[in-house]
């Protein structure tokens, strides 16, 4: 068996060796479906940077408890881009979010455009699922982080959500340079099928967003984030 099928979430981590833990109901459900018992190895995981090794030691009907080897291991930098994305309808939307976890965002920032299909309404209410499928893509790809997903808001607004020190390229088939090599804070914006509308670019660009064309051919959404992704994170700063 892999790590990562060892790998739990749980919502804190002591702070010592020896202390117990109670697993969630999801935690204890997939201990169940491995079929491990008292003894086995277990890594357990925050999502913010924290992770542990542990012992199960009880595995019944009513859940599952761990004992901890040690303090957590702490990871205090949090790497990776950050994700502007032009919410996507629900199936497609899973899967960038699963993908984008996979290559290590920081965040992912759910935008409405002009020509986004899903609307505020109908995805704000499945925001729960979709922060289960990247705590899921974390554990599965074993990182100790788990981006954050924030709720859909307007284009103009999330462009305006970069510290000053963010380096910032916009996705665009119709324009812009190559992918540059970029260090330090980086954001990612990537649009819906139909493109951006030339207000949205403006805007954009005014937000110091600097439009890059990803390949001289027109990308489906989900394959543009992770062609964009994986060039950002195969740059200097995650060598």
């Amino acid at each position: 068996m892999t790590t990562s099928g060892r790998r739990l979430w749980v919502a804190s981590l002591p702070k010592s060796a020896g202390e117990t833990v109670t697993l969630d109901a999801r935690a204890s459900r997939h201990v169940a479906v491995l079929r491990l018992g008292p003894g086995a190895a277990v890594v357990l995981f925050d999502g913010a940077g924290g992770e542990v090794d542990a012992t199960l030691s009880e595995v019944s009907a009513d859940g599952a408890r761990c004992v901890c080897a040690g303090p957590p291991r702490v990871e205090h930098d949090r790497p990776g881009p950050t994700l502007v994305l032009a919410t996507p309808k629900g199936a497609e939307l899973d899967r960038i979010v699963r993908a984008a976890t996979e290559l290590g965002v920081r965040a992912i920032h759910l935008a409405t455009t002009e020509r986004t299909v899903a609307r505020p309404g109908a995805t704000g209410g499945k925001l729960d699922r979709v922060r289960r499928i990247v705590r899921e893509a974390a554990r599965q790809s074993e990182q100790p982080w788990v981006p954050q997903v924030h709720a859909p808001a307007p284009w103009f607004e999330v462009v305006r959500r970069p510290e000053p020190h963010a380096h910032r390229v916009l996705c665009w088939a119709r324009g812009g340079g190559p992918m540059p090599a970029l260090e330090g804070d980086v954001w990612v914006a990537v649009g819906p099928e139909g493109g951006f509308t030339p207000a949205e670019i403006a805007e954009a660009e005014r937000e110091s967003f600097v439009p890059v064309r990803l390949t001289d051919r027109v990308l489906r959404v989900e394959t543009a984030v992770v062609v964009a992704l994986g060039l950002v994170t195969s740059g200097p700063t995650h060598a």
